[in-house]
C-alpha cells in the first residue's frame, strides 16, 4: 500500500470485503487499463500510441472512448478516426484524461450488476466536484489543476459498489442518517464496515493514482485534524483543502449524490486556505453549472434549475441568522451562574462512545457495562430493560464477578409497591441512591452484596428504556454523587443509542417485508435460505423448502380485477401466517408464488405441513367460490424439497422444491409434489 494513513490500513479488510461482495470473483473490469493509463500518464518518455493501445482489446469501451472525445473536439475530430489517430491529434496528456474519465464512467455506472441508476447519481455528483475542483485549482493556484479535477472524479469512486455490495442495508443508510444524529459515513461504517471516502480512498491507491490524491481523497472530512499535523503549505493540505470545498460547492448547486438532510459544512482549514470570499462565488457557480449543462449533452444525467443554488444559499443565510443568534443569546448571559450540575465530572469518553458503536440492542447493553463497570471502578455493573408490560424490569447485561448466588433473585424485579426509588428515577430521569429503606431495597442490597446501590435511567428525549445499577460490594468504596451525575450522562447516549436501534429494527424490518402481503420479502429470503442451509450443513441437519404458487392467478386477475387479484394474495399470505409453525419462515418469493423454510424438517414433515397449507387455501377457496368468485376455485400447487447435508449450496434446494412444484402443477393443479411423490387433493 502506497499511501494508506494508519487510520485507514484498519479499514482494508473490510474495503476488500465491500469488493468482494459488490464484484463477486472477478476485478472491477477496467482495473487493468486504468492503472497503466496512471503510469503513462506520468511517465515522460510514454507516448500516446501507448495509452490507445489499452483500448485495442475493448471495442465497446473504445467506441464510448471515441464518442466522447468527438463531443469535445466535433471540429479538429473525425468520426472515422480511429483511437490512435485520435490519440495522436490529441496528444498523450489530454487523450489519458478524457480516457481515464471514461474509465471511472464505466466504473461508476455500468461495471456492477444493478447498479446504473445509483451510479448515475453519483457520477453527476462525482462530475461536478470535478469540474468545481479544476477551477478553483486554476483560480487559488493551490493545488495541480489536473490532479484537482482527477480527485474530484475519485472521490466518491467508493459509493456504487459499497451500496450495491450492502445489498437490501443500502437502503437504511440515508433512512439511518436521516432518523439520527449521525452522519452518513457513520452509518457506512455501522453496516458495511467501511466508509464510502475510505473505500474510495482504497480504490484509488489499488488503480496507482498519487499518493497525496489518495490522502485527499481519504482525509476530505477531517481537515481541521490533518491540518494540525502539517503546515498550510503542504501539498496534500491544499489539494485537500480544494476537493472539501468542490464537494460543497457540488451540493450547493444541487447536485449531491444523495439527499442533504441539511445544510453541509465546511472545515475552518478551508476558509484559512481557500478564502472563499474573495472567490467570486456567483460567477464560480455560473461557470460550474455551465459546464455541466455541457457535459449533461453527453452523459445521462439530469440537472437542477440554475435557481437551485440560490435557494440554497438562502437556506445557508437562514440557518446562518440562527446560529449568530443562539451566539448572541449566549454572550448575553454569560455572567448566568450556572448550576450544581454543570460542574459534575464529565463521563469518560469510552463509555459515552460505547452504546453508539452497534445498532444491536444486545451489544448496546453488553459493551455499555462493560465500558461503564471500567472507566467508573464499579465493583459491578447491571442493565435492566424495561418489559414490554412496563410493568417489570428484566436483566439484560451485566460486568464484573457475581459474588453471591442470590443474585438470581434480581433477574426480574417488579416495579410494584417497594420500588419507589425505581419508579421515582425512571419518571423522574434523575439518579438514586438505594440504600434499604423498604423491604425490596433491603432484598436487592442483601442479593447483590451491597452496602449501596446507584440508580441511573436509562432514557432519550422520547422514551424510557430501563436502569441501570452499580455498587462496590459491602466492603468497596462509597458512590458519590458526582460520578452518579456522570453516570447519567451515559445512560442518556445510551438511551438515544437505544432509539436509534430501535428504528434501525423497524427500517431494517420494513426493507425485508413485503407491503402487500405483509410476509417477508425476496431479499430476505435468499438471504435466511443461505443461513439456514449454512447452519444445517455445520450441524448434518435436515432442512426442508416449500415452494408454491397460485393456481390461475392471471385469470382472478382478468375476472375480478387486480384489487381482487392482490386480496387474493393477502388471503394466502394470510393462511401462511396463520399455519406455518415457529421454526418456519414465509415469504413471498415473487409474483403469485411462497416460499417457506422449515428448519429441522424432513420430506415427510414438511410434505405434511404443505399438505395442511394447500388444504387450507383450498378450504377458503370453496367458501369464496360460492359467492365473491363464482366459478373460479382457490387453490395452490406446492413443490417440496428436504436434504441433510448431501447438496453444495442452497440454489440446489431451490431448483428441487421448484421442480417439484412444476411436476404438481402438471399432474393436475392444487396438489403437493416433492422428488417423485405426491398428495393429491381430496
Amino acid at each position: 500500500m502506497q499511501a494508506m494513513n494508519a487510520s485507514f490500513d484498519k479499514t482494508e479488510n473490510a474495503a476488500r470485503q465491500t469488493l468482494q461482495n459488490a464484484y463477486g470473483d472477478a476485478e472491477p473490469l477496467y482495473k487493468a487499463q486504468l492503472s497503466a493509463l496512471n503510469k503513462l500518464s506520468r511517465s515522460p518518455d510514454a507516448k500516446a500510441a501507448d495509452c490507445a493501445a489499452q483500448f485495442a482489446n475493448t471495442a465497446t469501451l473504445g467506441e464510448r472512448l471515441q464518442a466522447r472525445l468527438l463531443y469535445d473536439w466535433p471540429a479538429s475530430l473525425k468520426p472515422e478516426n480511429g483511437i490512435p489517430q485520435i490519440a495522436d491529434a490529441l496528444g498523450r496528456t489530454q487523450f489519458t484524461r478524457l480516457a481515464i474519465e471514461a474509465l471511472l464512467y464505466e466504473i461508476t455506472v455500468n461495471d456492477i450488476p444493478g447498479g446504473f441508476h445509483q451510479g448515475l447519481k453519483h457520477w453527476r455528483h462525482a462530475l461536478a466536484t470535478a469540474v468545481a475542483a479544476q477551477t478553483l485549482a486554476e483560480r487559488t493556484g493551490l493545488a495541480d489543476p489536473r490532479e484537482a479535477w482527477m480527485s474530484g472524479l475519485l472521490h466518491d469512486i467508493g459509493k456504487t459498489p459499497l451500496y450495491i455490495g450492502l445489498g437490501a442495508d443500502a437502503v437504511m443508510i440515508e433512512q439511518i442518517a436521516q432518523a439520527t444524529p449521525w452522519e452518513v459515513d457513520e452509518a457506512e461504517r455501522l453496516l458495511g464496515g467501511v466508509s464510502h471516502g475510505a473505500l474510495s480512498a482504497f480504490m484509488a491507491d489499488q488503480w496507482g493514482f498519487p499518493a497525496h490524491v489518495v490522502d485527499a481523497i481519504a482525509d476530505r472530512h477531517e481537515l481541521d485534524d490533518k491540518e494540525e499535523d502539517a503546515g498550510p503549505d503542504e501539498p496534500t493540505l491544499r489539494l485537500t483543502a480544494v476537493l472539501q470545498l468542490s464537494d460543497y460547492l457540488a451540493w450547493i448547486l444541487g447536485m449531491g449524490s444523495v439527499p442533504e438532510r441539511r445544510h453541509p459544512t465546511l472545515s475552518e482549514a478551508v476558509t484559512r486556505l481557500m478564502q472563499p470570499e474573495r472567490l467570486a462565488t456567483s460567477g464560480l457557480l455560473q461557470r460550474i453549472h455551465g459546464e455541466m449543462t455541457r457535459l449533461a449533452g453527453f452523459y445521462p444525467i439530469d440537472l437542477p434549475g440554475p435557481g437551485y443554488w440560490r435557494e440554497n444559499l438562502l437556506k445557508a443565510n437562514i440557518q446562518l441568522g440562527r446560529v449568530n443568534a443562539q451566539l448572541k443569546h449566549a454572550a448575553q448571559h454569560k455572567g448566568h451562574t450556572p448550576s450544581a450540575d454543570t460542574f459534575a465530572n464529565p463521563a469518560p469518553r469510552a463509555s459515552l462512545l460505547a452504546p453508539h458503536r452497534s445498532l444491536d440492542f444486545r451489544e448496546i447493553f453488553r459493551s455499555t457495562a462493560k465500558a461503564v463497570r471500567k472507566d467508573f471502578q464499579f465493583g459491578r455493573v447491571l442493565l435492566y430493560r424495561i418489559a414490554s408490560d412496563r410493568k417489570t424490569l428484566k436483566l439484560f447485561a451485566q460486568d464484573g464477578p457475581q459474588e453471591h448466588a442470590n443474585e438470581q433473585q434480581l433477574a426480574s424485579i417488579p416495579l410494584e409497591e417497594g420500588a419507589e426509588s425505581l419508579l421515582t428515577a425512571i419518571r423522574r430521569r434523575r439518579p438514586w441512591l438505594i440504600q434499604g429503606a423498604n423491604a425490596l431495597e433491603r432484598r436487592m442490597l442483601d442479593a447483590l452484596g451491597a452496602r449501596e446501590l446507584g440508580v441511573s435511567p436509562i432514557h432519550s428525549d422520547r422514551s424510557a428504556h430501563g436502569v441501570m445499577l452499580c455498587h462496590n460490594g459491602k466492603r468497596g468504596r462509597p458512590l458519590e454523587a458526582l460520578e452518579l451525575g456522570a453516570l447519567g450522562a451515559v445512560c442518556r447516549e445510551m438511551g438515544a443509542a437505544l432509539d436509534h436501534a430501535r428504528q434501525y429494527a423497524r427500517m431494517r424490518q420494513s426493507a425485508e417485508r413485503d407491503a402487500l402481503t405483509g410476509l417477508n420479502n425476496r431479499g430476505y429470503m435468499d438471504k435466511r435460505l443461505a443461513q439456514e442451509f449454512a447452519y444445517a450443513r455445520k450441524q448434518n441437519a435436515p432442512l426442508a423448502l416449500v415452494m408454491m404458487d397460485i393456481d390461475h392467478f392471471k385469470k382472478f386477475n382478468d375476472d375480478f380485477g387486480h384489487q381482487e387479484g392482490d386480496h387474493v394474495l393477502k388471503m394466502v399470505a394470510g393462511t401462511l401466517g396463520a399455519l406455518t409453525r415457529t421454526d418456519g419462515v414465509a415469504g413471498r418469493f415473487g409474483g403469485e408464488e411462497f416460499m417457506v423454510i422449515l428448519r429441522g424438517a424432513q420430506m415427510a414433515d414438511a410434505m405434511q405441513y404443505a399438505e395442511r397449507i394447500r388444504s387450507g387455501v383450498a378450504s377458503m377457496g370453496r367458501a369464496l367460490g360460492k359467492r365473491r368468485y363464482q366459478g373460479r376455485p382457490l387453490t395452490i400447487s406446492v413443490g417440496v424439497s428436504a436434504c441433510q447435508g448431501e447438496l453444495p449450496d442452497a440454489e440446489h434446494l431451490v431448483k428441487q422444491a421448484d421442480q417439484a412444484l412444476y411436476l404438481a402443477k402438471s399432474r393436475g393443479r392444487n396438489r403437493v409434489a416433492g422428488d417423485d411423490k405426491e398428495r393429491t387433493a381430496a
